[in-house]
Formats: C-alpha cells, structure tokens, sequence
C-alpha cells in the first residue's frame, strides 16, 4: 500500500497512480479530487456537493458523473 502524503498536491499525485475504486453505489474516481484541487475545495464540501448535488453537476461539466459516499472519501483519505 501506497502511503498517504500530507498536502494536496501530494495526495493528488497518489490519486494519479490509481485509476478508480468500485463501490457498491458505482464508481469513485480517483482524479476527482484533482477537480476539487482546481476548485479549492476540501474532502467536507467534496462530501457535503455530492450529497446535495452541486459537486455532481461540476464534475459533469469536467465529462465524468462521479459517486461520493462518506466511507469512501475517508478510505480514500487514509483515515
């Protein structure tokens, strides 16, 4: 296993390394959260824009649907 890096800009490159994790709700995709770096977001409002919506819509402009539950982000996370 990979380690978990402490700043974004690591984490995004950790991400990169990984094409996608399946889940039972569909597919989360690792290079989301490098959307959400563009967008300065944090892993709260990545979690809070899926559960409303708005993340959904953002990535959908970036050409992907991408699927967040909580157990998910904080796996992804290393927490």
């Amino acid at each position: 296993m990979i380690a978990i890096k402490n700043t974004w800009e690591e984490k995004s490159a950790l991400y990169k390394q990984k094409s996608k994790v399946i889940t039972r709700q569909g597919i989360v995709f690792i290079n989301s959260f490098e959307v959400a770096l563009r967008l300065g977001e944090d892993v709260k409002n990545i979690q809070w824009k899926a559960k409303y919506g708005r993340f959904r819509d953002i990535a959908k402009r970036w050409g992907k649907l991408y699927w967040f539950q909580e157990k998910d982000i904080n796996r992804l996370m290393g927490v």
